[in-house]
């Protein structure tokens, strides 16, 4: 049997794992369409989610699953900012890369879109997870990401470092897109 939610039904989601990191919760959420969301409450500017406490609650969700159907196809990180280490490698990387223009605030060659998705995907980040990913088979295939947002090193949250002249991305709504490995068991 068929059930479909009437209009205006609220979205459904399951909590699978969450850590207390200080006042903030850092939860991960599954829906029934294969995709897991990670959820830092209450989130940018009053709690950030440390390199170390996503790993972890992302490790601890990746050893639960088990048999070798592909079980997740995406996890949603939600906004970058969320993550003040991520927003600083997405911005750091692209003042320094000369296929930045940090004057106009855009890359020389590709869309905005593009640009800040392979950084993503390229980031000791993303190889990090691909370690605890691929214990069970995963791998990061792809990073999609929307509205990315283009501002100062002022915009990075908790940015400590040398505050360079121009204009950066800080920010964006992130998607990690899953594979499983052929042949994994």
């Amino acid at each position: 049997m068929l059930f479909f939610a009437p209009k205006g039904f609220p979205y459904k989601a399951w909590i699978l794992a969450s850590q207390q990191v200080g006042e903030c919760t850092i939860s991960i959420e599954a829906d029934d369409e294969s995709a897991l969301r990670v959820r830092v409450q209450p989130g940018h500017p009053q709690c950030y989610a440390t390199n170390e406490s996503l790993l972890d609650l992302l490790s601890t969700e990746f050893s639960r699953v088990g048999g070798s159907e592909e079980v997740y196809t995406s996890v949603s990180l939600g906004r970058i900012i969320d993550y003040p280490w991520l927003s600083e490698y997405i911005a750091t990387s692209a003042y320094t890369d000369p296929q930045w223009q940090r004057n106009r605030g855009k890359p020389r060659s590709r869309d905005t879109y593009g640009y800040v998705s392979k950084i993503l995907l390229r980031s000791p980040f993303a190889a990090q997870l691909n370690e605890v990913l691929a214990r069970k088979g995963y791998f990061i295939h792809a990073v999609t990401v929307e509205k990315v947002l283009i501002g100062t090193f002022r915009d990075v949250p908790l940015y400590a470092g040398k505050a360079g002249v121009g204009k950066v991305p800080y920010d964006a709504v992130v998607w990690l897109r899953l594979r499983k490995k052929l042949g994994f068991e």
